[in-house]
């Protein structure tokens, strides 16, 4: 009797689990999605309260999280110029970055840095910055930078008009390579 309670028992709370996962999976479908920016360059060096990205790639890979799933590059001047339009711009609250990659030594660098005013030329990206954690080191070879989320409401996808596309409904854009990962 006591092992038919039990397989009941766990049987029941399988079906009670399973159905909280798959509602919870329903319901942040419905969720905004939230928007993460990831830029590479050469090296990375640290002069005063600026940081420069030389050799900075072009593009700037810009991927959803759970459960939307999409991605897509978006040209780094776009960003730059986006920067401060709208209520909850990244200028009106600086986003927090995780910036990584090796000293000319090839040890491994990480730091959690909040950018502000990003600026162009020359082939490289600055931003002013301040450490949260971490500690900025001379030159960082092949650094990568994750700045982190947006919800899009100032935002890079609406005001490039890509936010439906980024969730899966088609609309043409010539900027834009935006790909629905949720096959």
């Amino acid at each position: 009797m006591k092992t038919t309670a039990r397989i009941l028992g766990t049987a029941m709370m399988t079906g009670v689990i399973a159905t909280a996962v798959v509602a919870q999976t329903s319901e942040d479908k419905n969720a905004p999605e939230s928007f993460l920016f990831v830029q590479h360059a050469d090296a990375a060096t640290f002069v005063g309260t600026t940081l420069t990205l030389e050799g900075a790639d072009k593009s700037i890979i810009v991927f959803t999280d759970r459960p939307h799933r999409a991605a897509s590059t978006i040209p780094v001047s776009e960003l730059v110029k986006r920067w401060g339009e709208g209520d909850d711009s990244f200028a009106a609250d600086p986003p927090n970055a995780a910036l990584v990659g090796e000293t000319e030594n090839g040890d491994p660098v990480s730091l959690i840095v909040e950018v502000t005013a990003p600026a162009l030329s020359d082939g490289a990206m600055s931003y002013q910055y301040s450490v949260i954690k971490g500690e900025a080191q001379g030159t960082i070879k092949n650094p990568y930078v994750v700045i982190d989320l947006s919800y899009l409401g100032f935002n890079v996808a609406s005001t490039l008009s890509t936010v439906d596309t980024a969730v899966g409904i088609p609309a043409p854009s010539g900027e834009l390579n935006w790909a629905d990962t949720n096959d």
